[in-house]
């Protein structure tokens, strides 16, 4: 069960999470797909759509004044920036930037915001679309959802 009164910070993934992709082609071209990150206007980002209800969830994240952040792999820093531009652009919302290089440095990441910050496991959420990703978040105690799980919240509080 979600329960935005008790978290201090909300971390979305990218892929699937807040840009939901309507291709699902695989990069044969590392470097094509590091032009499509310089050129943000030709980026392939641009066919992904952001989630209603999603946007709901962070408006009510801000309005709670809980923190939020992109907790993504990027392969760059340009990368990274073209991932909180089009957040920006398409939510409105500036996520601040806890992205990693590699997947497993999702959960380091967790465990490195609660020392820094002073934060309890559970006062922190990932909001992830890989099963994986939000099993072994939970399984270390923090809080987990996946986006469906967020759509139903924002969906039950309409009815």
């Amino acid at each position: 069960m979600i329960n935005l009164d008790a978290l201090k910070i909300v971390l979305f993934d990218f892929d699937d999470t807040l840009a939901i992709w309507n291709t699902h082609k695989c990069r044969e071209d590392d470097a094509e797909y590091v032009r499509t990150v310089i050129d943000f206007g030709t980026l392939t980002w641009q066919q992904c759509k952001p989630n209603k209800q999603m946007k709901q969830f962070m408006q009510m994240c801000k309005d709670k004044n809980i923190r939020m952040g992109l907790i993504s792999k990027t392969c760059t820093v340009l990368h990274m920036q073209g991932k909180q531009q089009w957040i920006k652009e398409n939510y409105g919302f500036e996520l601040e930037n806890f992205c990693v290089s590699e997947i497993p440095f999702k959960l380091e990441m967790l465990k490195g915001i609660e020392k820094a910050y002073g934060y309890q496991r559970d006062e922190i959420a990932i909001i992830d679309d890989f099963y994986e990703h939000t099993t072994n978040a939970a399984n270390n105690d923090f809080c987990a959802y996946t986006p469906m799980e967020i759509v139903n919240f924002i969906n039950d509080l309409e009815e």
